[in-house]
């Protein structure tokens, strides 16, 4: 995948041991990228083709 325009932020909170830190990523939008020629969507879709004849 490829994130469009990804942002990484922290929030902290201060606590009585110290602080706590959550980490997050933001992005405007998530790109499947295709893994070699192999087309985008179900590359294992058994599903016959037309109709079998008998």
């Amino acid at each position: 995948v490829e994130l469009i325009n990804p942002v990484a932020d922290t929030v902290a909170n201060a606590n009585y041991r110290g602080a706590d830190v959550e980490w997050y990523i933001k992005a405007d939008d998530i790109v499947l990228k295709n893994k070699g020629s192999q087309p985008a969507g179900n590359p294992q879709n058994h599903a016959p083709q037309g109709q079998q004849k008998k």
